[in-house]
């Protein structure tokens, strides 16, 4: 069994962030469903956090709660959100090596979104 879930976030919809991935990693994380948790922001997800407080806010809260959530790097940069990730808590950096090493670890389940 997989001891890892990885979320990969791509989408800029604030519905699938606050019905969806943030009631499902905190529960994971307070429920014992999952030893370790990551978030990934990429892509137009990015510009979502950048843009609205209250994510930005959840954020830190999934940070706070031991939550690991990364960014990517060159997103983050293109979208002038590189500075604000990272006053989150956000581990900015880039995503490709990371993304594939989860990929192909065998005790990782990753959720695309």
């Amino acid at each position: 069994m997989a001891k890892q879930l990885v979320i990969l976030w791509t989408q800029n919809s604030e519905v699938t962030f606050t019905e969806m991935i943030l009631p499902y990693l905190m529960n994971s994380k307070l429920k014992g469903w999952w030893p370790e948790a990551t978030l990934i922001i990429w892509g137009g997800s990015t510009q979502l956090v950048r843009d609205t407080p209250a994510i930005q806010e959840s954020i830190q809260g999934l940070v706070n709660h031991n939550i690991t959530v990364r960014a990517c790097r060159s997103c983050a940069n293109h979208l002038a959100a590189t500075a604000l990730l990272e006053s989150l808590g956000v581990d900015v950096c880039y995503m490709g090596a990371p993304l594939t090493d989860y990929l192909q670890k065998n005790d990782v389940k990753l959720l695309s979104l």
